[in-house]
């Protein structure tokens, strides 16, 4: 019973690691992704404004 529950265990862990090894990155590139992207857009709406403005 023991073993079963340690190999349980370290299956277990072993799949988060390849789950953060795989999914890490790409996750860690949309989270850039968006940042940049809110970034991109507060910018170009605020030049949109001013440039309205000048107008």
């Amino acid at each position: 019973m023991k073993s079963m529950f340690d190999a349980a265990c370290s299956l277990s862990k072993s799949w988060t690691a390849t789950v953060l090894r795989v999914w890490g990155p790409a996750l860690a590139a949309f989270a850039i992704i968006l940042s940049s992207g809110f970034y991109a857009n507060t910018l170009f709406s605020t030049a949109l404004s001013q440039s309205l403005r000048s107008f």
